[in-house]
């Protein structure tokens, strides 16, 4: 096995990099930390010890709604850093936190919210390059 192989870009999962080539997004591009980054993770285990003894089962995870908040917020706050390619109606939308945070934690955007999270396993493995690549052929 080749030593290159098992190498990641630790730059693009902290800072971020561009996917695009997304199941199902058409020409969606997504500017996205890793899910490896450590600003994800700290944000992620931040807000996981924030959630009360009662949104907890007796085993002390937190119930699948919290998960699921939380999951939205650490996309919204700290994945997620611009988009390209997304319209409404047709005219162009720019990147804004708050339609992010709105789409990102409503139900009825769970695609979205699915992309987003898709985008970060990419860059988190490291393919962000090779999908950007596969785009352009």
């Amino acid at each position: 096995m080749d030593i290159k192989s098992l190498k990641r870009d630790v730059a693009a999962s902290t800072e971020g990099a561009w996917v695009g080539e997304i199941p199902e997004m058409g020409d969606l591009r997504l500017r996205v930390r890793g899910e490896n980054s450590p600003k994800v993770a700290a944000l992620q285990a931040r807000k996981m010890r924030a959630v009360p003894k009662n949104k907890r089962g007796r085993d002390g995870v937190p119930v699948h709604s919290e998960l699921l908040r939380v999951t939205a917020e650490v996309l919204h706050e700290v994945v997620l850093l611009d988009w390209d390619g997304l319209t409404s109606d047709g005219k162009p939308v720019k990147f804004d936190p708050d339609l992010a945070a709105q789409w990102l934690t409503d139900p009825d955007y769970q695609d979205f919210a699915n992309a987003v999270a898709w985008a970060s396993k990419v860059v988190a493995n490291g393919d962000a390059e090779r999908t950007e690549d596969i785009a352009g052929n």
